[in-house]
């Protein structure tokens, strides 16, 4: 009994790792892909996913005030290598951008890595893009 619970953990541990490190990472690489005429999907495809967070700041203040000293029109990506911004046009992408960060990012916990879709009430995980 305890054989096969420990399996059935190892299992969904190995299932859980395998999607965080297959899904594409919010890089300069893939910023690159992206081309205006593009749909909103095909963006998505490029990027794993509608906008997110895959990064937090060291000191949460440095976001909000990132925030309120820029107006950015569009969606963003924020990853450990920067933020890709993009703005669609009826459904289409008519303007794109990356730039580092704003902010020094602080560590990813084990937790952030193991669940990905919780998210920790505060400030570092405030998530404006939606």
């Amino acid at each position: 009994m305890i054989a096969i619970a420990l399996l059935t953990l190892a299992g969904l541990m190995a299932g859980v790792g395998l999607y965080v490190t297959t899904r594409p990472r919010i890089s300069f690489e893939c910023y690159e892909k992206i081309e205006e005429g593009m749909t909103r999907l095909q963006v998505e495809a490029i990027l794993g996913g509608p906008p997110r967070w895959e990064v937090a700041a060291q000191r949460p203040g440095d976001v909000l005030k990132y925030f309120f000293s820029q107006r950015k029109l569009g969606e963003s990506w924020w990853g450990t290598a920067g933020v890709i911004t993009v703005s669609y046009r009826d459904d289409v992408v008519n303007w794109k951008q990356f730039e580092e960060l704003p902010f020094e990012p602080r560590p990813a916990t084990l937790r952030e890595i193991a669940f990905p879709w919780k998210k920790k009430r505060g400030l570092s995980f405030i998530d404006l893009t939606r």
